[in-house]
């Protein structure tokens, strides 16, 4: 794969998380509890409904771009030796994330719909289906991606080792506390850019790995 491909997907991997922090942002970062009050939560759907469209079209956005760059990513981690078996598994946890944000931005859809029209104990419903539904999908997922990826890169020296044991690490973590969000993702999105960007512009990347600066 080009240095100019492996440029753009590195690109893309940030791009992604910019959309997935703006999205949250806008639709709410701090959206009511699930046992919060009636009250509570239609007086905060009414003055975030603008809100909540955005980051229903962001997340959508989001997820089209997600997909094409962890795609990409797969097939650069295939050609630079990993085993296929483990970074498919990976990318299904992918799918399974990507699944995870689509019902998130349906649900912002959903709540900007109904906040003018919907019964309050409706709204109420929705707000918690929007806090807890996708946490279990959007946990598992995250976790599958970062720990098949991850020892993926371990057992085939891919890219940096320390990158294949850190995604190792946040795996566990997300399947532990899966209701911190897509942080962990994220996290390990962000560093694996960097250091694929840091790779594309070395004329030389040692043994033809990516990103293998600091490898263990």
């Amino acid at each position: 794969m080009s240095s100019k491909v492996r440029s753009w997907i590195g690109w893309g991997g940030l791009l992604f998380v910019v959309i997935v922090v703006v999205s949250i942002a806008v639709a709410g970062a701090s959206t009511p509890d699930s046992n919060a009050s009636i009250a509570k939560i239609v007086s905060y759907y009414q003055q975030h409904r603008s809100g909540l469209l955005a980051g229903a079209y962001l997340l959508e956005l989001g997820v089209l771009v997600g997909l094409v760059f962890f795609w990409y990513l797969r097939e650069m981690l295939i050609e630079a030796g990993a085993d296929r078996l483990l970074v498919n598994v990976g990318f299904a946890g992918v799918i399974l994330f990507a699944v995870s944000g689509a019902l998130s931005g349906g649900l912002h859809l959903t709540l900007w719909d109904s906040v003018h029209h919907a019964s309050p104990v409706t709204l109420q419903t929705l707000n918690s289906l929007s806090d807890d539904l996708a946490t279990i999908l959007a946990g598992v997922g995250q976790a599958l991606f970062l720990l098949a990826t991850g020892l993926a890169v371990v057992r085939s020296g891919a890219m940096a080792r320390w990158l294949g044991w850190s995604a190792v690490v946040l795996g566990v973590i997300a399947l532990a506390l899966p209701f911190v969000g897509p942080l962990w993702a994220g996290v390990w999105v962000v560093v694996a850019s960097i250091a694929i960007l840091v790779g594309a512009r070395s004329e030389e990347p040692a043994r033809g790995a990516i990103g293998t600066a600091g490898a263990g």
